[in-house]
């Protein structure tokens, strides 16, 4: 016999005198349709006379003050998180009470009202967003956002706003970057440092209101190293004037070193090392001879006659190596 049935032949029975059938009835239809606490109450108000239901109604009771005694365990632990501030687990054991008890219409209240308290937490959340993205704090910003979505996660849009801020905050990051670099780039260029200067600057990516900023700074080391090299040109002329051909040589060869295609003089240059490496050559000095024409080469790829004289030198210089190492044997033997 099912628990329903089996309240409504406890009500057929009652004692001669005691409860009147339309009590118990009532307690029965108030359980039978889910109305547990007015089933509970109702039955307290009869037992707590001297007329008593049967035991088969207390029995149906016991069924309504189970579900009563859940649902209330369940509101009592959302009561004290929402006092705590957790208003998702709160919300979910409201309705892990309802669930239990769906017509507890006090906790659908207290549902109703911390949705609506949800809600406004949820707008006050992205009211704080807006303000400190106006005032370029993103990363407030994407907190307040955050949290807003744990309080609304039906609501995509605000899924669309933490997307954006995400993506310029890494925009953020990459201009700070790039801040950085010109600002390091401006630092190795009043240091001497040009092609360092230049590294930091080199590479595509950069945003455009970047671009001119880092097409000056490439100027101003531009200028800067072809004045250096301008400098050290005027120091290999007096070196060589007077006589000094190994001094001028080694300046010549930073010259070149600093170099870039394109610069004012740099055919110039190479003809000059060409002409200054065969004054080494004739000192009899082939190695410097050979560092300077290697060198003037790297800035020169292809120029014959410089390829010509290495070959001859290099050759030179190997024969000596072989000569060299001969004599050893020889005095070994």
């Amino acid at each position: 016999m099912s628990l329903v049935a089996f309240i409504a032949a406890g009500c057929a029975t009652l004692k001669p005198g005691r409860v009147p059938d339309s009590d118990c009835g009532r307690v029965l239809d108030l359980s039978r349709s889910g109305e547990h606490k007015p089933a509970v109450d109702t039955a307290r108000d009869l037992l707590g006379s001297d007329d008593t239901c049967s035991q088969s109604v207390l029995d149906g009771l016991e069924f309504s003050r189970s579900r009563l005694d859940k649902a209330d365990a369940y509101t009592r632990r959302a009561l004290r998180q929402r006092k705590e501030g957790d208003l998702l687990g709160a919300r979910a054991n409201f309705r892990r009470a309802l669930g239990v008890y769906p017509r507890y219409y006090w906790v659908q209240k207290l549902l109703h009202d911390l949705d609506r308290s949800i809600d406004i937490e949820g707008t006050s959340l992205r009211n704080e967003a807006s303000y400190f993205e106006d005032r370029g704090d993103l990363e407030k910003t994407l907190e307040r956002l955050v949290a807003a979505a744990r309080l609304r996660p039906e609501d995509g849009s605000i899924e669309e706003e933490i997307r954006r801020i995400r993506a310029a905050m890494e925009r953020s990051q990459e201009e700070s970057e790039i801040r950085e670099r010109i600002q390091r780039a401006r630092m190795l260029m009043e240091e001497g440092r040009f092609e360092e200067a230049e590294g930091h600057l080199a590479g595509e990516g950069i945003p455009e209101e970047f671009r001119q900023q880092r097409e000056e700074i490439l100027f101003q080391v531009r200028e800067r190293r072809v004045a250096v090299m301008d400098q050290r040109m005027a120091v290999v002329r007096e070196a060589e004037q007077k006589g000094n051909v190994d001094l001028a040589a080694s300046h010549l060869k930073f010259v070149l070193t600093m170099s870039r295609p394109g610069d004012p003089g740099r055919t110039e240059m190479v003809e000059y090392a060409r002409l200054l490496g065969l004054k080494l050559f004739s000192d009899g000095q082939l190695t410097r001879a050979r560092e300077l024409w290697n060198q003037a080469l790297g800035c020169d790829p292809g120029n014959r006659r410089l390829e010509k004289y290495l070959q001859e030198v290099t050759s030179r210089l190997e024969s000596l190596e072989r000569f060299r190492r001969e004599e050893i044997d020889r005095i070994a033997r």
